[in-house]
């Protein structure tokens, strides 16, 4: 059986979630929290990447209201745990696919205003992975220069 957007979505966001969750694991919490020459923090990165699934998903998919204050996601200092970071995205994760598994054909087809753009909600899924993979490769990059560090 082929399998169509919302099972796609549903695998893709979990491999994602999966890696993202384990380099909490991986890297102390000193290393989580430094900033890569010229960018910023793998544990900014998750703090980001938590607050934008409540943007894409929560408000701009499902529509429920939303305020972002999206400067804090990059300006947080080593105030959280790889533990506390990793049962935040866990949460997210289940939250997101939750919503994702329910949404009608409908609401995955009716365009909307978000972001700047008109996009349907299967537009908003796709835009969402495509956001979610180039976060997981900049965590890799960062993940890769810091055991390079250790050496």
């Amino acid at each position: 059986m082929a399998k169509g957007l919302v099972e796609v979505f549903v695998e893709l966001h979990a491999a994602d979630h999966g890696w993202l969750i384990g380099v909490c694991g991986r890297l102390t919490r000193q290393e989580l929290w430094r900033d890569m020459p010229g960018g910023v923090s793998v544990a900014n990165l998750l703090c980001h990447i938590v607050e934008m699934e409540r943007f894409w998903i929560d408000w701009g998919l499902c529509g429920e209201s939303f305020v972002r204050d999206r400067q804090l996601e990059f300006d947080r200092r080593g105030d959280l745990s790889g533990e506390e970071i990793a049962r935040s995205l866990t949460a997210r994760r289940v939250r997101t696919q939750a919503k994702v598994l329910v949404v009608s054909e409908s609401e995955l087809k009716r365009p909307r205003e978000f972001h700047g753009d008109v996009l349907t909600g299967a537009g908003i899924l796709g835009w969402h992975l495509r956001h979610l993979a180039t976060h997981r490769g900049q965590a890799i990059s960062h993940e890769r220069w810091l055991q390079c560090e250790r050496r």
